[in-house]
């Protein structure tokens, strides 16, 4: 259903991921378990944080001020906090080449994916889709070039390659309403959504380490590809997706993600503590605590636009 937090296509994201992670779960002694709830959590958290980012501009568009700021204070907790933290648990973030090989084998794998949904959106009638697809396609493939030559700077300083300049970002305004393709290709941008938030999400904590290493222009490099796919991408594919609606229609759509979350994580958090892993088990149940606070604030907001729960 267009609007909850766990798109089509998570499962195959999820897969796509485990691969770099095995290496880091292994090194911080986490069970196989704990990793794949940790991973999975982590584009749930991501993919809240760019929705809800966009409810915020629907809701300030919509004279919701309150509402807005509601919805960025919950996409910084979703973010900067929870995936933040899963990704310390697993031990996601690695040196800087490792990232940057990360950020490679995502960037190659949106290049046949992106040309495969370009095809079936020609095919189903929606142009606009399929000129939105073709287009983030050659925006990946520049990241992936971009990404490439940061290696080469990073392996071979002797070389003189200097790691590139981040891409130009030009932000596309959110624009709600219902989705505008088929049945296939809006599953198709679904599931683009998941990635493009999961990218935004892990570039941004790319950046960090870069930042901290002292490579300031890697960790512009990582900042801008992230910002292109959270500004650009995901709000272009949101748009045709029919990811936002009205206020209250956001609202209850974000309860109801809420309520999910919540027994995600009740699982996730039983898992871990009969896997012995107390950590994780904390964490988990912490993050639970968090969402059902997100899931009143936007019940009481609701509450006072419609007088009515939902």
């Amino acid at each position: 259903m267009i609007g909850t937090r766990r798109w089509l296509g998570v499962a195959a994201a999820v897969a796509l991921c485990l691969a770099p992670m095995s290496t880091a779960q292994a090194s911080a002694g986490r069970p196989a378990d704990v990793g794949t709830d940790a991973l999975t959590a982590m584009h749930d958290e991501a993919f809240a944080a760019a929705q809800y980012l966009a409810y915020g501009e629907a809701a300030s568009r919509a004279g919701r001020p309150g509402v807005a700021a509601l919805f960025r204070r919950t996409a910084a907790d979703e973010s900067s906090d929870h995936f933040a933290a899963e990704a310390a648990l697993s031990g996601f973030v690695g040196s800087d080449v490792a990232n940057l090989q990360v950020g490679i084998t995502g960037e190659s794998q949106d290049l046949t994916d992106y040309d495969r949904w370009a095809t079936e959106a020609a095919a189903d009638r929606c142009p606009a889709a399929a000129e939105l697809f073709t287009e983030v396609r050659r925006d990946e493939a520049g990241h992936l070039a971009r990404y490439a030559t940061a290696v080469e700077a990073l392996v071979d300083p002797a070389s003189g390659v200097t790691v590139p300049d981040p891409p130009a970002v030009e932000p596309v305004a959110v624009v709600p309403g219902p989705a505008k393709c088929a049945p296939r290709t809006t599953a198709n941008l679904q599931s683009a959504m998941q990635g493009e938030a999961f990218a935004w999400a892990k570039y941004t904590l790319f950046a960090k380490h870069a930042a901290a290493a002292g490579r300031p222009r890697l960790a512009a490099l990582f900042n801008g590809a992230g910002q292109m796919e959270l500004r650009e991408h995901f709000v272009g594919e949101a748009n045709l997706a029919g990811l936002v609606a009205d206020v209250p229609g956001n609202l209850r759509i974000s309860i109801a993600a809420e309520t999910q979350a919540m027994a995600m994580y009740g699982a996730a958090a039983q898992r871990a503590a009969q896997a012995g892993d107390a950590a994780a088990a904390a964490l988990f149940r912490q993050i639970r605590g968090d969402e059902r606070s997100h899931r009143e604030a936007f019940l009481a907001a609701l509450n006072n636009l419609t007088g009515s729960t939902g």
